[in-house]
């Protein structure tokens, strides 16, 4: 669903199609796979091939983001001390939105012009 929010928010149609096809064709290999017909195996191993493909790009998505930017604060345990260390960040945030404003007010009272 991911790629085809991604997909979707470019803009790119060919990979909107591609991954359609992708689903349709796991959907018709998995209604197939209902009936008794000698080609049965057949078809049940190409459902676990299609899982197995979609269990390595899930795998690969997940190293990228668990391996960037915020991913190992976010998926890795935090250490002992970090949460008061992001409060204080937070609080000193909010210090500095309360400058920046105070600021701004300052500055429009100067000018003449509203904020």
């Amino acid at each position: 669903m991911i790629r085809v929010n991604d997909a979707y928010a470019q803009g790119d149609v060919d990979l909107l199609r591609l991954l359609a096809a992708e689903w349709d064709g796991d959907a018709a290999v998995a209604a197939s796979a209902d009936d008794s017909s000698p080609d049965r195996l057949s078809r049940l191993r190409s459902m676990v091939a299609a899982a197995r493909g979609r269990l390595a790009r899930v795998r690969a998505e997940l190293a990228d983001v668990t391996g960037s930017g915020l991913g190992p604060l976010l998926f890795t345990e935090r250490p002992p001390g970090l949460e008061a260390a992001l409060g204080r960040l937070d609080a000193l945030a909010g210090q500095l939105r309360s400058r920046i404003e105070e600021r701004r007010r300052v500055l429009a009272d100067l000018t003449g012009a509203r904020p």
